[in-house]
């Protein structure tokens, strides 16, 4: 039985279905826009607490579509304004609350339960739910907010995997599609699940957990806002070109696309130090270091050991770390350090 969704008619349906997916992403982006500007001033509790109440209102106006009147504006417009609370059924699947899972992807994609895009988008989410190791679980550990989860494979190498696995899968999608056979086309298939299985254990989760943790405290809300910016925007072009895309050049999207990951690699291996088993201040003495000795911080990460409370304290004040954020507050309550000695 389809989820209740009211029926949408009019004259965007036909070379506009997705939309629907469109108008989630704007409001995703606006939702984060606001963050960037006034998450600092909000905190964390008010800011979850208004995105919580935006959402309620976006799902009210999409209930209450009315036939006769004009339903795909206003789901659309209940849609966007859903998007601006950043709504996800992660934690129900994370708490293996399947069913109800699956009813709010549905609802929000606006297909039935069973439908074959509602189990590829379950199956994405559950693979990133065991990619960090806490699947079943019904809270997450005190230490893990100290270290991400970071213990098995970390961050680094499951960017540089993630990223070739998706590569290598565009590669047999288009190669498959260039004979336009339907035994060929199988292979395509295949294709676009592996692509799924190494999006889904690696690219979706990370971007929203590596920029918190490459980034200082005094930055971290407004880089988290950049990052979740830079994920809608992209989110928005991808969705409005890749049909396009495959009208007029067809195998050659996934082509692109191809090329667009293995273009990825030197970045990451080159850029991205590794923040496997580090807790928020030891990556700041990555960098502090990386500054310091004028090397890589992908360096500076393979060579910093792991750190004690005591070695991180140490190592601060090695680097200037310490005395540069007793000056930062000396600064704001207008202190001269000097003439203290």
């Amino acid at each position: 039985m389809p989820v209740s969704i009211p029926r949408l008619r009019g004259p965007w349906i036909g070379s506009r279905a997705h939309s629907n997916k469109l108008s989630v992403d704007v409001g995703c982006l606006f939702g984060a826009i606001f963050i960037l500007t006034f998450g600092d001033f909000l905190g964390r509790r008010r800011a979850m607490m208004l995105g919580g109440a935006v959402m309620i209102l976006g799902v009210i106006i999409q209930v209450t579509c009315q036939p006769g009147s004009t339903p795909l504006a206003q789901f659309i417009i209940g849609r966007t304004i859903t998007g601006i609370g950043n709504e996800s059924p992660r934690w129900l699947l994370t708490r293996e609350r399947y069913e109800e899972g699956e009813t709010v992807i549905a609802a929000l994609r606006g297909l039935e339960v069973s439908d074959r895009d509602t189990q590829i988008q379950k199956a994405i989410i559950m693979d990133s739910i065991k990619a960090s190791g806490y699947a079943g679980r019904k809270g997450t550990p005190l230490k893990a907010v100290f270290t991400g989860g970071r213990k098995r494979a970390g961050r680094r190498n499951l960017f540089l995997w993630g990223t070739v696995g998706q590569g290598l899968s565009m590669v047999l999608v288009f190669a498959c599609l260039i004979p336009g056979t339907p035994s060929a086309a199988k292979g395509a298939a295949v294709g676009l699940f592996t692509y799924i299985a190494s999006f889904g254990a690696t690219w979706l989760p990370l971007p929203w957990l590596y920029p918190a943790e490459i980034s200082p405290i005094k930055t971290r809300a407004k880089a988290n806002a950049l990052s979740t910016c830079s994920n809608w925007l992209f989110n928005f072009l991808i969705v409005m070109i890749t049909p396009i895309m495959i009208t007029n050049i067809g195998w050659g999207t996934y082509l692109f696309f191809a090329i667009v990951n293995a273009c990825f690699l030197p970045v990451i291996y080159f850029l991205y130090p590794e923040t496997k088993q580090r807790s928020l201040e030891e990556i700041d003495i990555i960098f502090a270091k990386g500054y310091s000795e004028n090397i890589s911080y992908v360096r500076a990460a393979k060579e910093l050991p792991f750190l004690s409370d005591e070695d991180i304290d140490k190592k601060a004040k090695e680097y200037g770390l310490v005395e540069a954020e007793e000056q930062e507050e000396a600064d704001v309550l207008g202190v001269d350090l000097k003439s203290y000695g």
